[in-house]
């Protein structure tokens, strides 16, 4: 199982948004910790991406992430929130 941070403009960006978006973000950082390479893939998405953007939220949000296998972390660099 990886480990997730915020990068620091993720933690800004969290800052302002509502309270369903951290909820929601909480629910996908507690999933996409058991496997990031696969989690959320699209079918038409490669495999084996390191950086990689998946929705969560019922697809009202974008997360951007970077999987560092070397930290067994998940590096979350943007998120977006459109709810």
């Amino acid at each position: 199982m990886y480990g997730w941070e915020l990068s620091h403009g993720a933690e800004q960006e969290l800052d302002g948004f509502p309270i369903a978006c951290v909820e929601a973000l909480n629910e996908f950082l507690k999933a996409v910790v058991f496997d990031p390479w696969d989690f959320g893939r699209t079918p038409d998405e490669p495999p084996g991406r390191p950086h990689r953007t998946v929705a969560f939220g019922a697809g009202f949000g974008l997360v951007s992430f970077l999987i560092m296998d070397w930290e067994e972390l998940v590096w979350v660099t943007r998120i977006n929130w459109l709810g």
